[in-house]
């Protein structure tokens, strides 16, 4: 089973590089970890050693990225930019409107103005372990360069707040 975690991007981050978006990760992924406590936490220096992000996109855009942080590992948590994200967020706004809190307009009119998503595909090691703040890491870097929120899951959303997040919202399922 799969955990998603999205970036909705107001502007395009088809120009965002393996070494950017690794670049963007470090400077927020001991923050980042501490806050979110994973169960097989590691120290993040460490994590960063070993973090290989790898291109597989075919048209010199950011389209596929692989990334591969475990040790003695090949499994790598798979990122896909779309830059036509409307079928993704008419779903997300519909399981939406379902809900009564008072956050979630706000949450409705910043998934309005995305252009592009960036979805991040963890399994429950990822989540258990560092592929939960370096992915959030990521979406975070994502966003601060390009506007937009991050869905983590299908309950909770936050923005980048320096080199940290904000969450905006969680509810239960």
């Amino acid at each position: 089973m799969s955990f998603w975690i999205h970036a909705y991007c107001n502007k395009s981050v088809a120009s965002v590089t393996p070494a950017e978006l690794t670049a963007g990760i470090a400077e927020r992924l001991a923050l980042l970890t501490y806050l979110f406590c994973p169960e097989k936490e590691e120290e993040p220096s460490e994590v960063l050693a070993r973090l290989k992000i790898e291109d597989k996109s075919t048209d010199g855009t950011f389209r596929v990225f692989l990334m591969h942080y475990r040790a003695d590992s090949p499994v790598f948590i798979r990122i896909d930019r779309t830059d036509d994200p409307r079928r993704d967020i008419e779903e997300v706004q519909e399981v939406l409107s379902q809900r009564s809190e008072p956050e979630l307009a706000s949450i409705r009119e910043m998934l309005a103005r995305a252009k592009e998503g960036v979805s991040f595909c963890l399994k429950a090691h990822d989540v258990e372990a560092m592929g939960f703040p370096l992915s959030i890491a990521a979406a975070s870097y994502l966003v601060h360069k390009a506007g937009g929120l991050i869905q983590s899951g299908s309950y909770s959303w936050m923005v980048p707040s320096g080199k940290e997040v904000r969450i905006l919202a969680e509810f239960d399922a």
